[in-house]
């Protein structure tokens, strides 16, 4: 037969039962005597089915397989892993959903096999393919790169295996490098997101890249290590973060005896913070800091005489919700815990840094996005997590700048959303086009690539095999197996 003009990873399969199958043959004869009497054998390999066929008349033998060969690998076999990754689908659970209908499929073990000999290489391979034409851009351009970075820890408690660094160009919107750490690699989990920023930043660098700006949260170790080692990079925080945390304790602040009148303001001192670091220009932060403090007066209804940089508030007259609000006053117990609060040295250095232009709310997007290609609930191994996080790099590149979706007539799309954080307030978003999976299929080809002819392989994307680190139980005492059972058993063992 031809061959297809269809790709093999884009040809329609069909789920074929036995019995439908078995029928089938039995309508067959020997293309060289016609004899119908036919015997026939199978043999199951994963999703393989191959059918022997003997004719008993002339004893010619006709080999069947119910699936191409890719190189030495069965088709379906290979794809079929391949697209529980690319689909970010847990192995255990889809192979379980195959057995639980009685469909032939491949084991577990096989599916660690061929993430490990085939499949990690190829992500890398796509991802270094992706990530060079990326970087090469940026150097065409000539500019400093304003990136946005985050760790993010694969396990929602303290003590993490992995921890993930995601380094995003807020400018373009794409994620730009992405770094994996195990947590024995770097002395604990809590130094993770700095070895991840240090191996970001050195892998830009080796690029030829110049970095201008820095957008992280507030985490001490970085600040300190950007500051000491970077001092040519401007560090900046996002506003988001210390909004966050200074609203958690005007709440608790609101708690106190005494202090209740303070919780209407909450929602409008983190707004101020906000509005200070957008509505000042870069590199003037004695002047957000200015207007940072003046709110102590403001919500004792007090407009003028803040001081130099900020002398007065600019606001028209309050009208609405703002202008119904009860003030506060002066010198009352309220008033001087909220000035305690917003006059903090400490707060107030960091809101000196806040940044005015980017955030790092795409960085959240990612590590959200991330959580569907690797649940936290579940344990990846080092090359399962490093493949499922490059998977969702290469997914959000592609479709971080999703336009907004019309209706048929044309109007734009919105949706109401009730988000937990604002305690049952309503929330108008944009509904956007739906996401695009090109990186899958050009994912799926590279596999097939890869099983036919690895040495045709190009070159230039060649990727080096991955060093995994030890695991974490071995720097611990390991005893031999049987001593161990017969240990265990000793100690329930009745005495007659």
């Amino acid at each position: 037969m031809d061959e297809p003009v269809t790709p093999i990873h884009k040809e329609k399969k069909f789920i074929v039962f036995m019995t439908c199958l078995t029928r089938l043959l039995s309508w067959c004869h020997c293309p060289d005597c016609g004899s119908v009497d036919i015997s026939t054998c199978h043999n199951v390999i994963g999703s393989l089915l191959v059918i022997r066929l003997s004719c008993a008349s002339c004893f010619k033998k006709v080999i069947w397989n119910s699936q191409p060969y890719i190189g030495s690998t069965p088709a379906g076999n290979i794809l079929l892993s391949a697209s529980i990754l690319l689909a970010g689908a847990t192995a255990g659970k889809v192979l379980r959903v195959m057995r639980t209908m009685a469909l032939a499929t491949i084991s577990l073990r096989t599916y660690f096999r061929h993430q490990r000999s085939v499949l990690l290489p190829v992500v890398q391979r796509v991802w270094n393919m992706r990530q060079t034409f990326l970087l090469g851009t940026f150097q065409a351009e000539g500019r400093d790169l304003v990136l946005g970075g985050d760790g993010r820890a694969d396990s929602p408690g303290h003590c993490a295996k992995f921890g993930s660094y995601t380094m995003l160009e807020l400018h373009a919107n794409v994620v730009v490098d992405v770094q994996l750490v195990q947590s024995n690699e770097c002395g604990g989990s809590y130094h993770m997101e700095k070895t991840g920023l240090e191996r970001s930043l050195a892998h830009l660098e080796r690029q030829g890249l110049a970095v201008g700006t820095m957008v992280t949260d507030r985490h001490r170790q970085i600040a300190k290590w950007l500051r000491e080692t970077y001092p040519h990079i401007e560090h900046l925080y996002d506003i988001w973060h210390v909004a966050k945390g200074f609203s958690k304790k005007l709440l608790a602040a609101s708690n106190e005896r005494e202090c209740q009148v303070l919780r209407p303001w909450i929602k409008s001192v983190s707004n101020h913070m906000y509005w200070c670091a957008v509505s000042t220009p870069s590199g003037q932060g004695a002047q957000i800091v200015a207007k940072w403090e003046s709110v102590v007066s403001h919500v004792q209804n007090v407009h003028t005489g803040h001081g130099d940089l900020f002398p007065s508030c600019i606001h028209g007259r309050l009208e609405g919700r703002e202008s119904h609000k009860k003030w506060l006053e002066p010198s009352s117990k309220a008033a001087v815990k909220l000035e305690t609060l917003v006059c903090n040295k400490t707060l107030c250095n960091d809101i000196s840094k806040l940044s005015g232009g980017c955030q790092t709310s795409a960085v959240e997007g990612f590590h959200s996005l991330l959580i569907q290609f690797a649940p936290k609930m579940y344990v990846f191994s080092y090359t399962g997590m490093l493949c499922r996080i490059l998977i969702a790099a290469l997914h959000f590149n592609e479709n971080s700048n999703r336009v907004q979706g019309v209706t048929k007539a044309g109007e734009a799309m919105y949706s109401i959303k009730y988000p937990k954080g604002r305690k049952g307030a309503a929330v108008l978003r944009r509904v956007l086009e739906s996401p695009t999976y090109e990186y899958a299929q050009e994912l799926l080809a590279e596999v097939v690539k890869e099983c036919t002819d690895k040495e045709n392989v190009e070159a230039e994307f060649a990727v080096e095999p991955v060093i995994v680190p030890p695991p974490l139980c071995a720097e611990f005492s390991h005893p031999e197996k049987a001593d161990f059972v017969k240990q265990h058993l000793s100690r329930f063992k009745k005495i007659n």
